[in-house]
């Protein structure tokens, strides 16, 4: 399936490194039905990209309903149009 905005929100601030744009990071959930591969896909978050910072953290349900699960990412590059976000493996 396709990322859809409607599963994503901003769930709060979680500090700020320096100034300028960029420099708050913050913390946002989505749920959605795909898969951790489809999700973990290159290209998957491009429609937010605009909305994300490195170092954003997402809490993501995945699988919903069928065989939920919860990952924790970590947004690593955002080039506008293009973000991608990893799975943290702390």
């Amino acid at each position: 399936m396709a990322f859809k905005a409607s599963g994503f929100n901003k769930i709060n601030e979680i500090g700020s490194i320096g100034t300028g744009k960029g420099s708050v990071k913050n913390k946002h959930g989505y749920v959605t039905p795909d898969d951790a591969a489809t999700v973990e896909t290159a290209g998957y978050f491009d429609e937010i990209a605009d909305q994300l910072n490195v170092g954003d953290q997402l809490d993501i349900s995945l699988g919903v309903p069928d065989a939920p699960a919860l990952k924790l990412y970590i947004v690593t590059t955002n080039v506008a149009p293009v973000a991608i976000a990893a799975l943290t493996t702390a």
